[in-house]
């Protein structure tokens, strides 16, 4: 077999699947079993607690709670910043030919030193598989901080409801 027969046989191999973030994050997540909310809310579990110290404790200070809030909307501005330069830096993963390059100078190598072709073909095969698996890993880089966004953008929203709801209550009395 030729070096050049082998060359076909690696290209050949099928491309790295796209990720599927769906399917990604499927483990993750779920309803899970239904709870009986009124019973729950009858023994005293109460779902959001910050709402229940709110009142138990009278007067809210919407100021401050804007205050906060103008401060998660700050850093909701830089974690967004950061997961559009962590997906940046790790797409840079699929420019990288150092795999390539290097089983390429193998295989001119062994064409040299007529060192048989076939002899080499499982390693070049391995040498790519973990070249995929590599570049699987190295994209899952960028979770930290989509995470960390996602975080902080849900507690934005939960601190924007509560405003409103103040709001709100104030308005009615």
């Amino acid at each position: 077999m030729k070096v050049v027969d082998i060359i076909n046989e690696v290209k050949k191999v099928e491309p790295a699947k796209p990720r599927n973030f769906v399917a990604k994050n499927a483990i993750n997540t779920g309803a899970g079993a239904h709870k009986d909310k009124k019973k729950a809310e009858k023994q005293g579990d109460v779902k959001h607690k910050k709402q229940q110290m709110a009142e138990e404790g009278g007067e809210v200070n919407i100021a401050e709670l804007e205050k906060r809030l103008a401060e998660l909307e700050q850093r909701k501005d830089v974690l967004r910043s950061a997961v559009e330069q962590a997906r940046k830096i790790t797409t840079e993963i699929k420019y990288d030919d150092t795999v390539m390059g290097i089983v390429n100078r193998i295989q001119e190598l062994a064409e040299k030193t007529e060192v048989d072709a076939s002899d080499i073909k499982y390693a070049i095969q391995e040498v790519t598989e973990k070249a995929r698996e590599l570049e699987s890993a190295v994209y899952g880089l960028d979770d930290a901080f989509t995470d960390a966004y996602r975080k902080i953008s849900y507690d934005a929203d939960e601190l924007e409801y509560e405003i409103d709801d103040h709001k709100n209550q104030m308005r009615r009395v």
